[in-house]
């Protein structure tokens, strides 16, 4: 293997690592969701996103859309490393980052709980 296919490998395996997180089933202690990816296999950012989230307590969903989110590559445009998802839906704005599920209001954070994988 010569240099040149070396770095293209380095660079591959770093700018292009799987999901952390991919469709299914999470919990929080207060919400039930299921995220659906709704993108082709092998893109490595997603714009069509789709995210049921339901309230434990009052049995309240709310569906929305939503993208990927990722680490900028030295190119400084290539998607890189991911981060996780975002959801708007209103004044209402819905981060899955580092298993934390948050969501803020008027870019105030009003619930920040872990998530866990529940399927």
């Amino acid at each position: 293997m010569n240099s040149l296919q070396a770095l293209i490998g380095i660079i591959a395996s770093t700018c292009f690592a799987l999901p952390a997180y991919s469709s299914g089933k999470y919990s929080t202690p207060t919400y039930e969701m299921t995220i659906e990816v709704s993108c082709v296999e092998g893109m490595i950012s997603c714009d069509n996103v789709h995210m049921i989230l339901t309230d434990k307590k009052t049995k309240e969903s709310v569906s929305v859309i939503g993208s990927t989110l990722h680490t900028i590559c030295a190119d400084g445009v290539t998607p890189c490393r991911f981060l996780g998802y975002k959801f708007q839906k209103d004044d209402l704005k819905y981060m899955i980052i580092d298993q934390r599920f948050t969501i803020q209001k008027s870019k105030k954070e009003i619930v920040s709980e872990i998530l866990t994988l529940t399927d």
